[in-house]
């Protein structure tokens, strides 16, 4: 990859704003203009100049021309609406470069800000007046605003990693929140996360997208409607969630894991997130199709958004846990899942309730409330999943069992639960490697070959390898 600099002038944002590309997939969502304070110093600096703006980062799309153009340090006679349209997307600078704009737009007032003239001894008093306020009442103060130089590194013959890499080494990591931190990594996942929850064309109805690993950007995943968001307040539309600093990647990210099974092993923190979008099996290519089933169907219990008050973040996750858990199931068939969200709501609530003899024992919160609120680890998400299986007899919206089946979904999840290593890891019987319950395979303890019978007593819970038969 190789870089220049030039320079351009505040004046020529206008221009640049209508050829670059401000949000490129691996940047983060514009949050300066829900921190006024840093929108009003970085403005306030510009025409006090008492702090060098740092460094604009960009693509250029034209390696030959950009050679030409960009060497050493170019004059601005030099930049013309030709050279701002070799600028494709925006690296690093996206919210400086964007609160310049909304500045310029009247968007927001200035804070205190008093612009000293040291050869007139004059001072201008430009506090709590907005760009066109300026401009009419300190016409020479607003043109030295315009005049007022930025500079720019293009960056060309930069493959897309580098690109990524670039923006995380730029960002200072610690002002970025872990799911913007995820959405610059190079991988199939982290494309279809980003395209499934915020960047993806919106298809006129969720159902009809084909939701597969595509053959491009992020853009080519259509964008699920289960993640509307008001774009003025970021709010959820379907969530009682604000979606802003990348909330639902984050929220997308957990039910993706808890598809996979990944949750039941590494839970659904920033760490488990982090390990499953650096996994080599998703850098390339993502199973798309049972995390899309998931979400449509989570999309049609919550679409009347009856219940929208209380779907926060840990109550979303707990429906989903069971929602999987009945999509999944070879052992119940929904009849109704409108009557399943009633029910899900209804045993939430109960399992949630801090009855009057708990009170007089001095317990204030029940235990499903508690790691609903605070625990994301696997065996947490396990935990809460089991507390609501146990409530399953009272849901109308299910048919019962498989008469066929012995041993019931319901059962093998009970065996699964009780294998634990010292780790507290469920387990095979056989081999004691950790295993998801998606990998889960009934296997008797005695033969049925040798007359053992197909019940609870007789059954392990057993690996596909181990399920194997052997000669």
């Amino acid at each position: 990859m190789n870089s220049a600099i030039y320079r351009i002038t505040i004046s020529m944002i206008e221009k640049l704003k209508d050829f670059i590309n401000l949000n490129p997939a691996y940047q983060r969502d514009y949050v300066a203009d829900s921190n006024l304070p840093w929108q009003q110093g970085l403005i306030t600096s510009i025409f006090t100049g008492d702090l060098v703006i740092p460094n604009l980062y960009a693509r250029t799309s034209s390696q030959e021309l950009a050679r030409g153009i960009y060497d050493g340090l170019v004059g601005f006679a030099q930049l013309s609406t030709l050279h701002l349209q070799l600028l494709t997307e925006m690296i690093d600078g996206q919210q400086r470069f964007r609160t310049i704009i909304d500045f310029m737009s009247d968007k927001f007032k200035l804070g205190t800000c008093l612009v000293v003239d040291y050869a007139n001894f004059v001072t201008y008093d430009l506090s709590n007046m907005t760009w066109s306020e300026i401009q009419a009442s300190y016409p020479d103060i607003a043109d030295k605003f315009l005049e007022s130089e930025l500079r720019i590194v293009a960056a060309y013959s930069a493959q897309e990693s580098e690109v990524m890499n670039m923006f995380t080494k730029l960002n200072d990591l610690n002002s970025m929140t872990e799911a913007e931190k995820r959405n610059a990594l190079d991988t199939a996942i982290a494309a279809f996360i980003r395209g499934t929850s915020r960047i993806g064309k919106l298809g006129k109805h969720h159902s009809e997208s084909p939701y597969h690993w595509p053959k491009g950007s992020s853009n080519e995943i259509k964008r699920h409607i289960l993640f509307n968001r008001n774009m003025e307040t970021m709010k959820s539309t379907y969530f009682n969630l604000s979606f802003k600093r990348m909330k639902q990647d984050e929220l997308l990210a957990k039910i993706v894991a808890i598809s996979l099974g990944n949750a039941f092993t590494d839970g659904v923190g920033n760490p488990a997130l982090q390990k499953m979008y650096v996994n080599n099996v998703y850098k390339t290519k993502f199973p798309s199709t049972k995390v899309v089933k998931l979400l449509d169907r989570l999309y049609s219990i919550l679409e009347d958004r009856r219940y929208w008050k209380n779907i926060n973040l840990g109550v979303t996750l707990n429906l989903t846990l069971i929602v999987n858990y009945l999509e999944t199931s070879k052992d119940i068939r929904v009849k109704n899942w409108n009557q399943v969200m009633d029910w899900f709501m209804t045993t939430h609530t109960k399992l949630s309730e801090v009855t009057p003899q708990m009170l007089k024992s001095g317990v204030d919160e029940t235990k499903y409330h508690l790691m609903t609120r605070l625990n994301s680890d696997g065996s947490g998400l396990t935990t809460r999943l089991q507390y609501l299986i146990n409530e399953l007899d009272s849901c109308k919206g299910i048919i019962g069992v498989d008469p066929k089946r012995v041993i019931t979904d319901r059962e093998l999840f009970t065996l699964w639960m009780s294998q634990v290593n010292a780790q507290g890891k469920q387990i095979c019987k056989d081999c004691e490697k950790p295993i998801r319950f998606d990998e889960a395979i009934k296997g008797h303890i005695v033969a049925h070959s040798e007359g053992g019978a197909t019940t609870i007593e007789n059954t392990k819970v057993v690996c596909s390898e181990c399920n194997k038969p052997r000669d």
